[in-house]
């Protein structure tokens, strides 16, 4: 990375569970889209295959591969799994209905999305929108 970066005191584990503090470079942007963009370029590279789903069985392979990598925190798998398995997100890994002809019966357009989904999930949709437009 060759742009823009901000220090900032962070925490780290040695990978033994011993913890120390050091002033460490963040990657900075000039705006959103930029630092999402970057984002899935470094999680789309071949040093995080791990975590992709077509290389892992389950998300805590893919945690698993972050511990190390993305973050020193050596309890890093564990305490992702336990926030996934608390809020029940594997809910989110279903691929997301899509339909193009036929009645859409109880599912409406996500434009979000760029599918049909059900009402309480556009929802959710637009009040995220929203969100981000009032920040």
């Amino acid at each position: 990375y060759n742009g823009n970066s901000v220090t900032m005191r962070t925490w780290e584990d040695d990978g033994t569970g011993k913890t120390y503090e050091i002033d460490q470079p963040f990657r900075s942007y000039g705006s959103l889209s930029d630092s999402l963009a970057d984002y899935a370029a470094l999680m789309t590279s071949s040093t995080y295959a791990g975590t992709w789903k077509s290389n892992t069985s389950s998300y805590a392979d893919a945690t698993q591969a972050l511990t190390g990598t993305y973050a020193t925190d050596s309890l890093y798998a564990s305490k992702l799994n336990s926030i996934v398995a608390y809020y029940g997100l594997t809910a989110y890994d279903q691929a997301p209905v899509t339909q193009t002809t036929g009645s859409t019966g109880s599912l409406v357009w996500n434009r979000y999305r760029g599918s049909y989904t059900d009402a309480e999930t556009l929802s959710i949709d637009e009040a995220w929108a929203s969100y981000k437009n009032y920040k």
